[in-house]
């Protein structure tokens, strides 16, 4: 009797401790924040975000802009009327706080050919004059030139969703005195400047999640839920230029000030 007691009690343990380190990684919260545009970088609000595993969603901003929680593995749908419907994937390898997103969405619309009315003729007579006063335009063929390279092609495919900037591949460089010119007014070059200040960003937001984060807030606020962290994160909305620029210290006391205003609303019940 005493030893199935004793022999209860040792497998009791053992499931515990087994259960602990997959009990910890499923308790990892990642903030995934970024922002939803078009395959034309133009911004995409009030999209549908669901975290299928969990259950729980948002909306995009009015710059396409979101965060919403999520766990190693869970599937994020976005769903849009006029756009096609993506899924995105967290890592499982993934152990940052926080997960920086670019998704694009393509377009999910038929496009009708306009319709001529014509009234219909009253009789035999004014239908065949109809038809033969009809005139019918000939197509117009350009010159095929073969010796032209094709540049500028669309892209086809999938549309990307990317972490944070990928590498943009291959790039073209026009030495000379139009160099300038070319990157201001040719679409390739505006698509090099629409790349550098989107890449820029991406850096600034990786700057500031190192700095502030729902980890970093848990350890300096001692709070344990995720709901509490980032409803103190939303409070306690630092801007990213004092986040770019203040030192570690200068955040450390900014947060220890906000905890105190927060504390004394009575925000933590």
């Amino acid at each position: 009797m005493y030893l199935r007691i004793i022999l209860y009690h040792i497998l009791t343990a053992l499931i515990v401790v087994a259960n602990t380190p997959l009990q910890a990684q499923d308790r990892h919260a990642i903030l995934i924040s970024g922002f939803v545009t078009d395959t034309k970088e133009k911004p995409v609000q009030y999209v549908t975000i669901m975290n299928l595993n969990k259950r729980t969603g948002t909306v995009s901003g009015a710059e396409g802009s979101f965060r919403i929680l999520a766990q190693r593995n869970d599937a994020i749908r976005f769903t849009s009327v006029g756009f096609q419907d993506y899924t995105f994937t967290v890592p499982a390898t993934f152990d940052e706080a926080v997960y920086p997103l670019h998704i694009y969405l393509n377009i999910d619309t038929v496009e009708l050919t306009g319709v001529t009315i014509r009234a219909l003729p009253r009789n035999l007579t004014e239908l065949r004059q109809a038809v033969l006063n009809h005139k019918v335009e000939e197509p117009v063929i350009p010159d095929l030139n073969l010796n032209t390279p094709l540049t500028d092609l669309p892209h086809t495919g999938p549309a990307p969703a990317s972490p944070a900037m990928l590498n943009p591949g291959l790039t073209y460089t026009i030495s000379g005195p139009i160099t300038k010119l070319y990157n201001k007014f040719s679409r390739r070059g505006k698509s090099l400047q629409k790349f550098e200040e989107l890449t820029a960003e991406e850096k600034n937001n990786a700057i500031i999640s190192k700095k502030y984060n729902p980890e970093i807030v848990k350890q300096l606020t001692g709070f344990a839920s995720d709901a509490e962290i980032l409803d103190f994160i939303e409070y306690c909305a630092l801007s990213k230029d004092f986040l770019l620029t203040a030192s570690e210290l200068e955040i450390l006391t900014k947060i220890k000030e906000c905890l105190a205003n927060y504390l004394a609303e009575g925000r933590d019940h």
